[in-house]
């Protein structure tokens, strides 16, 4: 006589409550789910990576402008040091609605 195993099963139990008899749709159906929640997880952090990447990369080229016009100061070039400095400002304050929606659409 075959032993049964005392572990119960998620198709077991449907099956004795649900009268559910064929096992193997029921695998499908899991695994189904199972890759559907894996592509969900996936795309929530590629929704944060998006925003990330944008973010640091306007971090950067924010940081850049600055260093810039520190060097533009140094070398006594006033005019080149003010644009340097004001104008990452003037483009980020002005167009942060624009820049945001752009950031969600890209994610």
């Amino acid at each position: 006589m075959r032993r049964r195993s005392t572990r119960i099963l998620f198709s077991d139990c449907l099956d004795e409550q649900l009268g559910i008899r064929n096992k193997a749709e029921l695998t499908r159906l899991q695994r189904q789910f199972d890759s559907c929640v894996a592509e969900v997880v996936a795309l929530e952090q590629s929704k944060t990576t998006g925003a990330m990447i944008a973010a640091l990369s306007i971090g950067i080229a924010g940081t850049a402008f600055m260093a810039g016009s520190i060097f533009a100061y140094l070398a006594d070039m006033l005019l080149f040091c003010i644009i340097l400095g004001f104008l990452p400002h003037v483009i980020t304050a002005i167009d942060k609605k624009q820049l945001s929606s752009n950031v969600r659409s890209f994610v």
